[in-house]
């Protein structure tokens, strides 16, 4: 049937490098709105770029920390694809709406009204990250201010665990790094099994996709078998 695609745009100059971690790391903590080159985003253009030439669609969802700059949105324009919030300060309905308005500002998108959540609950991931996961709190302030909350962070075990639920929202996600894989459910083979009959939404960490050579080959290796089984790619808006 179809694969979702939702792209977490974390590190704003990528991790498979000391200095390109330090980078990130300074940005994300002390300058999330400072426009800072070096090689900005270098590694989600990459990333972009193949998606563009394979002809697969995403969702995008960026920090304050990684706003997409010019030449990012030419790329999602060229590719077809949407792009929204990742959600970080999720400490109340304010610090919400608060922290929605500066990326709609800052980024200059003021039609952006996806959003995902930064964090799965375990681990504080930065400065400016409420690590706290509370879906239902999101799935609420998404139907009360008009926004869209597709999807939660939540690990399959199953086929059964990727589809989604009676609403339309998909709790569990298929991640392509893999070791947020349950072992029963662990191959690329086994969740494209699993969207030849259904709509499954696939996560991907564009930093990973440079930085971990696993988690870049089993996305090639999903596009290809995706392919082979007339199965599409898209974005939440075009599934």
């Amino acid at each position: 049937m179809s694969i979702i695609l939702r792209v977490d745009v974390d590190k704003p100059y990528g991790k498979h490098t000391f200095t390109r971690k330090l980078a990130s790391k300074l940005k994300e903590d002390y300058f999330p709105t400072l426009n800072l080159h070096f090689d900005y985003l270098s590694h989600l253009k990459e990333m972009i770029k193949y998606c563009n030439n394979e002809g697969i669609r995403g969702m995008f969802y960026h920090r304050l920390c990684t706003v997409p700059d010019e030449e990012t949105i030419k790329l999602f324009e060229i590719g077809g694809h949407q792009w929204g919030l990742h959600l970080e300060n999720s400490r109340s309905i304010d610090t919400f709406t608060q922290e929605w308005l500066i990326f709609r500002n800052y980024s200059g998108c003021k039609n952006a009204k996806s959003f995902s959540k930064h964090g799965s609950g375990f681990h504080k991931l930065g400065k400016h990250h409420y690590e706290i996961y509370e879906p239902k709190t999101y799935q609420n302030w998404a139907k009360k201010m008009g926004y869209e909350y597709p999807s939660g962070n939540g690990i399959a075990s199953c086929a059964e665990d990727l589809f989604a639920d009676s609403n339309g929202w998909f709790p569990n996600l298929f991640w392509l790094e893999a070791d947020y894989r349950l072992p029963k459910f662990s191959s690329v083979e086994d969740m494209i099994n699993s969207a030849k009959d259904n709509l499954v939404v696939v996560l991907i960490h564009p930093c990973n996709y440079i930085a971990d050579s696993r988690t870049r080959n089993d996305f090639h290796l999903m596009v290809k078998l995706a392919k082979q089984f007339n199965i599409g790619v898209n974005s939440f808006q075009n599934k």
